[in-house]
């Protein structure tokens, strides 16, 4: 009997399928011509490192291990006749050997709305899952709670979803979310509790592969090269966050918002000055041997006094 996978895979071009298949030598070859290049590079490049006094080595700490959270979201709108359905969600999980536990289940929040068909509505679910984001981190009670992205993240989805409202809908859409969510509360606290920290999934950044070490084509982000020169154990000396594009940082509100935009305007700045101000670290840190180097945000409290407690919560 043939499966429904089956003959899913069976309306798959053949031609295709060969002609992508013929391609996988060339691609290996292009990514190990990349790979091979760190490879080779890999002492000088730790030298470089070293002489600069920029690699540490989580055994200068001895800490207890802190209590942790995470939180996570998502978003999806169906487009159907008429209208558009939006579900956002945001979910928080303790970490695997955070003691005492804080929740006694996974935490999370659901957001459904209906609006018209507009092409701003993918703003609405993205900016719904990020004040829901914001909404568990801040409450959660443990020691560290990790943000997903970086802190750059909330401010592109929130000027995204504020500086043009879109029509009647959607505007009752971004009233009702701000005031369901706290955002004018929780975005100041965001940036300022020493206690949230963020982690990338994926990072762009190229500044201490050019500034530090020299490589200017650019062609690898800072993750990728440090996770080939590291050690497990190992983490970059806390830098903190380049000129660019921090000090920069804005999040316009549509004048249309009425009482949420005089609400939110001030705590909105407020919230974006330590941003801009710089007032934020960053390191990269390879827990494990089998681990690539994992980019950390956090505020300078960290720094001075918590940061083994916050490697100790990563590892």
């Amino acid at each position: 009997m043939i499966t429904r996978d089956e003959q899913i895979y069976a309306q798959l071009p053949e031609e295709l399928l060969t002609d992508i298949l013929e391609s996988t030598p060339q691609v290996t070859k292009e990514v190990r011509k990349i790979f091979e290049k760190i490879e080779n590079e890999k002492e000088n490049l730790r030298k470089k490192l070293r002489d600069k006094g920029l690699i540490r080595n989580d055994t200068e700490f001895h800490e207890t291990m802190p209590t942790l959270a995470a939180v996570d979201g998502g978003s999806a709108v169906e487009k159907s006749v008429g209208v558009d359905t939006i579900l956002s969600v945001a979910v928080g999980i303790e970490g695997l050997n955070s003691e005492p536990r804080h929740w006694e289940t996974t935490q999370y929040s659901k957001w459904q709305k209906v609006v018209r068909h507009d092409e701003l509505t993918p703003r609405l679910a993205r900016g719904a899952m990020t004040m829901q984001e914001m909404n568990i981190l801040v409450q959660a009670p443990h020691d560290f709670r990790i943000m997903d992205g970086s802190h750059k993240t909330p401010v592109i989805a929130l000027n995204s979803l504020l500086v043009q409202g879109g029509d009647r809908s959607l505007l009752e859409g971004i009233v009702e979310l701000v005031e369901k969510f706290e955002l004018e509360e929780g975005y100041i606290k965001l940036n300022s509790n020493p206690q949230i920290i963020s982690m990338q999934k994926y990072d762009s950044s190229s500044h201490l592969a050019r500034e530090v070490l020299g490589m200017g084509d650019g062609l690898l982000d800072d993750r990728t090269v440090l996770s080939f020169i590291l050690e497990h154990g190992e983490f970059i000396d806390p830098q903190i966050v380049p000129k660019q594009p921090w000090r920069d940082l804005r999040i316009a509100i549509d004048s249309r918002l009425g009482r949420v935009k005089t609400k939110l305007d001030d705590a909105i700045q407020e919230g974006l000055d330590p941003l801009r101000q710089r007032k934020l670290y960053f390191t990269y840190y390879k827990p494990n041997e089998w681990s690539p180097a994992y980019q950390v945000e956090f505020k300078p409290q960290v720094k001075d006094s918590l940061l083994g407690k916050m490697l100790v919560a990563i590892k």
